[in-house]
């Protein structure tokens, strides 16, 4: 982070191009999974979802449609009280994202909570 403050997140990423949280279902919809690796790229399925850090996989029947919800390029962080937020975009400045993640509960890369998109940026909670 700009003040000096550095954020290891290389214990919930993995380097081989596979999410370390992968379709990991939004308990809020039945069709949406996300995938979500921190550190580097992945690639998953066909389509939009080729060397990024999040990822939304919409299912409908045998059908998965892959979005690109950001990559490690156009992360930026902010820090709120003991809650990091990582931003991502699409690079387009059509969707945004955020990932809360929590310091202070000791379960970092235990969980990946998706909660998905009521109108603003996808959430989710790490």
């Amino acid at each position: 982070m700009d003040d000096g403050f550095v954020v290891d997140l290389t214990s919930v990423s993995r380097n081989d191009q596979t999410p370390y949280f992968q379709d990991v279902p939004n308990p809020g919809s039945n069709n949406e999974l996300y995938s979500f690796n921190p550190c580097s790229g992945f690639t998953e399925g066909t389509g939009s979802c080729s060397d990024v850090t999040l990822c939304l996989i919409t299912v409908s029947g045998p059908i998965k449609q892959y979005k690109y919800l950001g990559s490690k390029n156009t992360s930026s962080f902010s820090m709120n009280d003991n809650i990091i937020d990582m931003y991502y975009s699409d690079g387009d400045g059509g969707t945004s994202s955020v990932v809360h993640i929590s310091c202070n509960d000791g379960t970092l890369g235990t969980f990946f909570e998706p909660k998905g998109s009521t109108g603003g940026p996808y959430v989710s909670l790490l």
